[in-house]
């Protein structure tokens, strides 16, 4: 996982808070990666799990905008994750969601 600096994170049961530079409005995590400005969750999740197209995105199952714990993300494209905010139990991401491209 990309080393985050521990004066930038703040743990939070089992998420990772981070606390840096954040995306307005919405608190979304955004980070210098290699001399780039980066989406942190894009940046985590690729790092851990390996490269997305382009068109996939990277949601986080614990609904904290700015955790950044690999093991609460997941992948998919927008009509994904427009199914799973249908979903009543949002502490599970359903299998047939989750892609790691």
């Amino acid at each position: 996982m990309i080393a985050l600096p521990t004066d930038k994170v703040r743990i939070d049961g089992d998420c990772i808070l981070w606390v840096a530079g954040q995306y307005k409005p919405s608190g979304s995590p955004m980070m210098r990666v290699n001399g780039r400005t980066r989406r942190g969750h894009r940046a985590v999740y690729e790092d851990t799990f390996g490269p997305l197209a382009p068109d996939v995105c990277v949601f986080r199952s614990c609904q904290q905008a700015a955790c950044l714990e690999p093991s609460h993300m997941w992948s998919g494209t927008r009509a994904d994750k427009k199914r799973w905010d249908r979903e009543a139990d949002h502490t599970v991401v359903p299998e047939r969601m989750i892609r790691h491209v």
